[in-house]
């Protein structure tokens, strides 16, 4: 290949991973402000929270209602079950527990859903319509002080340009990437390069 040729391949290479991955990111974990003294390394207890509906979606049919009222009650336990087991997986993992504490010097990790939107699969190969998205707040909480000590953005959607590879951008598959990347930055916080 001449050198132009060679540009242009490679400029078509990056532009096809563009074009295949989902939008949007897995912010890292924020820390609060004045907590850069507490050390996550000092909890060996992680409580994973389930999460809350603060999504604002306007749906006048009850049945439908109903049923979006109840994808979001699973999703807001499916996701933090996703964070734990994924928090147990990590090298030298803390103790995670699903159930509150009553004692002790433990993390919570709890949060919102603010978006959680399945989309149409089917319509998704087409450019802009039926995109999924899961937007979601996780925050690690001090549980003893309710002291914030940093947060996640979660904000994820389909690929708008549409295609095959759309159709598996599914909401759920969203939440697992996302505590995937929770679990990672937890495990970064409590094991910090010397």
């Amino acid at each position: 290949m001449r050198p132009n040729q060679t540009h242009l391949f490679r400029a078509a290479i990056v532009l096809c991973i563009a074009l295949l991955s989902a939008c949007g990111s897995v912010s890292k974990l924020q820390r609060a402000e004045g907590t850069q003294n507490v050390s996550m390394a000092d909890f060996d207890v992680v409580y994973v929270a389930d999460f809350k509906d603060a999504t604002d979606v306007n749906i006048k049919d009850e049945k439908k209602r109903a049923a979006y009222d109840e994808t979001l009650r699973l999703a807001s336990i499916k996701f933090p079950d996703m964070i734990a087991e994924d928090i147990a997986k990590t090298k030298n993992p803390p103790q995670v527990l699903r159930v509150a504490p009553t004692d002790g010097m433990v993390l919570r990790i709890e949060g919102d859903i603010t978006v959680f939107d399945r989309g149409l699969a089917i319509a998704r190969i087409l450019p802009i319509v039926g995109g999924s998205e899961f937007n979601a707040e996780v925050r690690f909480i001090d549980h003893q002080t309710e002291t914030l000590l940093g947060q996640i953005i979660v904000d994820k959607n389909s690929n708008p340009i549409g295609g095959w590879y759309a159709i598996t951008q599914t909401a759920n598959r969203f939440m697992s990437g996302a505590s995937g990347k929770v679990a990672d930055q937890l495990h970064l916080a409590r094991n910090p390069k010397r």
